[in-house]
């Protein structure tokens, strides 16, 4: 219904405030620091303090 340029921006408001930059900037960032945090957390270690053998859960 609306054009659209570069897949995001309407061709009619093109003028974004500064704030509004700087928001997007922000949680940019904070998105790129939680894929860190994820990516640490996969390739820790795990501590398996319940192991299931036989049926049954020791620890």
């Amino acid at each position: 219904m609306f054009p659209y340029m570069n897949g995001m921006m309407p061709v009619g408001n093109m003028s974004i405030s500064k704030e509004v930059t700087d928001e997007i900037r922000k949680l940019k960032e904070e998105i790129d620091l939680l894929k860190e945090r994820v990516k640490h957390l996969e390739n820790a270690k795990k501590n398996t303090f319940l192991q299931k053998d036989d049926g049954f859960y020791m620890m």
